[in-house]
């Protein structure tokens, strides 16, 4: 190989190695793992999603309704 073919396959690497780099989308978040969520901070969340459902249910049974008004 003489060394116009060995510095032409050498830039080639690089600049093959360079795309591989760019990453698409949302270039703040290096990684694509999700951040680790404890059993107790689950259950939190949990809680509150549950909380959140009786208050709709109790507004929706507490609510006049129309339907009978027409």
């Amino acid at each position: 190989m003489n060394r116009r073919q060995k510095s032409t396959k050498m830039v080639a690497k690089r600049a093959k190695a360079k795309l591989n780099k760019v990453k698409s989308g949302n270039t703040t978040i290096h990684h694509s793992k999700p951040k680790y969520v404890s059993k107790a901070e689950r259950e939190k969340l949990d809680a509150e999603v549950a909380t959140e459902v009786k208050n709709e249910v109790k507004a929706e049974e507490t609510a006049p309704s129309d339907e009978g008004a027409t």
